[in-house]
């Protein structure tokens, strides 16, 4: 069985979108697993709402105390914790992360063991925004603030021990045509155009003009 792992934070709006797309696209028989990071507790209701409708599994974290690394990599470490021994496969997504085409976490991986994008800088690790992989795994999503290292920091234990046995994704980013107020109107492809991932889309900071981008960006998502 697979486990569709989504961390989210405060918006609601997208969840509800990849939630449809997950739906839509996956091959494989799977359960979806919402962890809320949510501080901001009218999303937070929402959030555990859609959960519900969705017949989703719900998991509320605290972020409050945290920056937005070492809250993602706490979510994403407070889950693997709990349901690494009740799944074969899973498959972590961003909530800004959408499937656009068809996929089965099955057969992308087929004989490897973990796929993602690498990220590259004192040592390579594995972006855990979209990050395929089997069970059985020593999985540690930590920011490694010695190596400078962001969140799924710790992932390049992985790459080291069995570099044979990972799947690299492509990623190529794209400017979002209908926006273009300021620098944040990327998006990016991934996996040959199978995801689509609104870069920047997490709320943790003010970027300026936040609504209309991510409605932009919605607008574009559903036309693909």
């Amino acid at each position: 069985m697979l486990a569709i792992v989504i961390i989210t934070y405060n918006c609601s709006k997208l969840l509800r979108k990849q939630i449809e797309r997950i739906e839509r696209h996956c091959k494989d028989q799977f359960e979806l697993i919402i962890i809320d990071n949510s501080t901001n507790k009218q999303e937070a209701q929402a959030v555990k709402y859609i959960a519900s409708l969705s017949k989703c599994i719900h998991l509320k974290t605290d972020a409050s105390s945290k920056n937005g690394s070492g809250s993602h990599s706490f979510a994403a470490n407070v889950s693997w914790q709990k349901f690494k021994d009740k799944y074969d496969y899973f498959f972590y997504l961003d909530h800004d992360c959408f499937p656009i085409k068809d996929f089965s976490v099955k057969d992308i991986l087929g004989d490897k063991v973990i796929a993602g994008i690498g990220q590259q800088k004192s040592k390579k690790y594995l972006w855990p925004g979209c990050l395929m992989f089997k069970s059985g795994l020593d999985i540690d999503f930590s920011v490694n603030h010695e190596l400078g290292l962001d969140t799924g920091g710790n992932l390049y234990k992985i790459i080291e021990q069995a570099p044979d046995d990972i799947i690299y994704f492509d990623e190529a980013h794209a400017e979002n045509p209908e926006f273009t107020k300021n620098m944040y109107n990327f998006y990016s492809l991934i996996n040959g155009a199978m995801f689509f991932h609104m870069i920047n889309a997490s709320n943790w900071n003010d970027k300026g003009h936040q609504e209309e981008r991510l409605n932009s960006l919605i607008n574009l998502l559903d036309r693909l």
